[in-house]
């Protein structure tokens, strides 16, 4: 499995990137790392339809997919992971643009150049 962890120091949360693995490892992973609440909603029905999904338990959020994540899928996965982090830290992204575009910008970076 490739993992990632992207700590956003300024907001004292992170984003996870788990990815390129079975759902069962991905599961124990999150159970390992106290997120047992994302591990019960990722379900092996989901990877049906989807590439990737973006979860979040109201302090991080994790990106998840059981394949490797293509570069336009991880973009659009980063923009909903963006949108979570400034929820979850109080800031309406639609209201505080450039919050938004520095968050987003500093995700894609570190996800590109871990």
């Amino acid at each position: 499995m490739k993992e990632q962890i992207i700590n956003i120091d300024i907001y004292k949360r992170s984003v996870v990137i788990l990815q390129d693995s079975c759902i069962g490892d991905i599961r124990k992973w999150l159970e390992e790392h106290n997120a047992d609440n994302i591990a019960q909603s990722v379900r092996e029905e989901d990877w049906e339809t989807a590439n990737a999904v973006t979860y979040s338990d109201g302090l991080d959020v994790y990106i998840i997919s059981p394949k490797q994540i293509a570069a336009k899928t991880l973009a659009h996965e980063l923009t909903h992971a963006t949108f979570k982090i400034l929820k979850i830290v109080g800031i309406n992204p639609v209201q505080a643009e450039d919050a938004f575009a520095y968050l987003y910008e500093y995700l894609f970076d570190k996800s590109n150049n871990p």
